[in-house]
């Protein structure tokens, strides 16, 4: 497996588990200040992360994975009850609002700053 595929995979992997105990867990996100529905915000942001490396790593891969995506911050939303926090389609719509944000900055940077292999020394 290629070096991009193992990153791109890894590091989504890496933010997925990160933002599942950060939205399973019954503890609320802090306010942004005085920013009102900031955990929108959080969403998008989580959102955004997950979907950067795949979409500068391995653009290809996107149609698999952004319907993943999807499923999981649904999941997310199903399971939030069971652990004291509320299920919000405002939530989910923000998480799907993230994706496209990621994609977007992934696919930019994929074409603007190129992956660069790291040479092996000899």
């Amino acid at each position: 497996m290629r070096l991009q595929s193992k990153l791109a995979l890894g590091l989504s992997c890496l933010v997925a588990t990160a933002i599942a105990v950060l939205t399973l867990t019954p503890v609320p996100a802090p306010p942004l200040g005085s920013v009102a529905e900031s955990d929108k915000i959080y969403h998008m942001v989580a959102f955004g992360v997950l979907a950067f490396p795949m979409a500068y790593l391995r653009p290809r891969w996107l149609m698999l994975a952004l319907p993943a995506y999807l499923a999981f911050g649904g999941l997310i939303e199903i399971l939030q009850p069971f652990v004291g926090r509320d299920r919000s389609l405002g939530d989910w719509l923000a998480d799907l609002i993230g994706l496209g944000i990621g994609v977007v900055i992934g696919l930019a940077a994929g074409r603007f700053v190129p992956f660069a292999r790291p040479r092996m020394r000899r």
